[in-house]
């Protein structure tokens, strides 16, 4: 369940293409939901995202937190 969720959280910002980085890492979409800010951008940039994907996981991720998702 839970890779499914971070396969669709990345598609839906459009970095899908780094699916496979986040399950070689284990990494779902619960625990980029608890990671401080910092540490998020520091995970983003070790699993090989571009700047401006990192951009869009991290304000889709602050409209979820938001929005009680």
């Amino acid at each position: 369940m839970e890779n499914q969720d971070i396969e669709s959280f990345l598609k839906s910002v459009d970095a899908e293409d780094h699916i496979p980085s986040f399950k070689k890492s284990k990494i779902g979409l619960e625990l980029l939901k608890k990671l401080s800010q910092n540490r998020l951008r520091e995970t983003l940039t070790e699993l090989g995202l571009e700047l401006g994907s990192q951009m869009e996981i991290i304000t889709k991720l602050e409209t979820m937190k938001i929005e009680g998702m």
